[in-house]
């Protein structure tokens, strides 16, 4: 079984080329592959990784993921947004990225985002009533 999370990230690019850029440069080094395998299986179920080159974007969106920080595929996930957060360190490189997970217990909620990025993932508190 496990604690459970729902997990989703987004990295936004500003052309073309500082997409392609990163993603070839993930797809190049170890520490990123376990992340990017996630490009098949969201193909399949629509969870998982989108590489998106026509709305620039990577997105990642699971729910009831181990989201542990030792399993290789959240770390490679990490990464991944560590790049990102690379990428936005340097002047010349528009990106923008934001994550947010929600686990188990009604309290447990992380996010995060760059500067311009908190509109990308976000978590929404509501009230919702059933159909009945």
């Amino acid at each position: 079984m496990g604690y459970r999370s729902s997990v989703a990230y987004k990295i936004k690019f500003f052309d073309i080329d500082t997409m392609r850029l990163f993603v070839t440069e993930a797809k190049s080094k170890e520490e990123y592959k376990e992340a990017l395998k996630d490009v098949e299986w969201y193909k399949a179920t629509q969870e998982g990784l989108e590489i998106n080159e026509e709305k620039l974007h990577i997105k990642f969106d699971v729910s009831a993921w181990k989201w542990y920080e030792t399993y290789p595929d959240v770390m490679a996930h990490e990464a991944l947004l560590n790049l990102a957060k690379e990428y936005r360190d340097e002047a010349e490189k528009e990106v923008e990225y934001a994550f947010a997970r929600i686990g188990e217990e009604e309290g447990d909620i992380e996010s995060y985002a760059s500067d311009n990025g908190y509109d990308l993932v976000y978590v929404s508190r509501q009230i919702l009533f059933d159909d009945n």
